[in-house]
C-alpha cells in the first residue's frame, strides 16, 4: 500500500534526481604560479574563495572558463606589495577581469575576490535589470482594462439586460 507521505518522498527524490542531471553546471579552473610552489594550505584557502565566487555564477548560462595565476614579483624585497593574484572568468558573453597585488599572498588573492564579486554583482544585476524590462514590456502588451474586472460577484450589471 502506497501512502502519501510515501509519494511525496518518492516525488521529492525523483525530482531532485532530475534536477541534477539538468542543473549541472561546469566551471573549468586553471590555476598556475610564478615564483613560488602551490602549497596545500594556499590552493585550500583559494578554492574556499572560488566557492563564493562559483555561487555567483550559478545564474549565467553556459559554460565557464577560469584562469588564475598567482605570482612572486620579485625575489629580492622584503617589502612592499610583491604577490600578485590575476583572475579571468570567461562568461558567455563577457569576460571578467581582475588583478590585484598584496603584501602577503593572502592579501592580494582577498583583494582579488572582492573586485571579482563587485564586478560579479554589476554584471547580474545588468542581466536581472534586462529580464524586469522585458518581463515589463509584455505586462503592458497584456494589459487589460479595469473594466473587465469591476462586475461584483452574484449581482447583475445594468448592461447586461434582462
Amino acid at each position: 500500500m502506497i501512502t502519501s507521505a510515501t509519494f511525496t518522498n518518492w516525488v521529492a527524490k525523483s525530482h531532485l534526481n532530475i534536477k541534477k542531471l539538468f542543473v549541472i553546471k561546469t566551471m573549468q579552473i586553471h590555476k598556475t604560479t610564478k615564483g613560488f610552489e602551490l602549497t596545500g594550505a594556499i590552493e585550500k584557502y583559494l578554492d574556499k574563495k572560488l566557492n563564493v565566487i562559483k555561487k555567483l555564477i550559478d545564474y549565467a548560462p553556459g559554460k565557464h572558463e577560469t584562469w588564475i595565476e598567482l605570482a612572486k614579483t620579485t625575489q629580492h624585497h622584503n617589502k612592499g606589495n610583491y604577490f600578485e593574484s590575476k583572475i579571468d572568468i570567461a562568461l558567455k558573453n563577457r569576460t571578467i577581469h581582475a588583478q590585484e597585488r598584496g603584501e602577503s599572498l593572502y592579501e592580494a588573492i582577498d583583494k582579488m575576490e572582492a573586485r571579482v564579486i563587485r564586478e560579479l554583482k554589476h554584471y547580474k544585476d545588468k542581466f536581472s535589470a534586462k529580464e524586469r524590462r522585458q518581463a515589463r514590456k509584455w505586462k503592458a502588451l497584456t494589459h487589460f482594462s479595469s473594466a473587465v474586472f469591476s462586475r461584483k460577484k452574484g449581482g447583475r450589471n445594468r448592461d447586461e439586460g434582462m
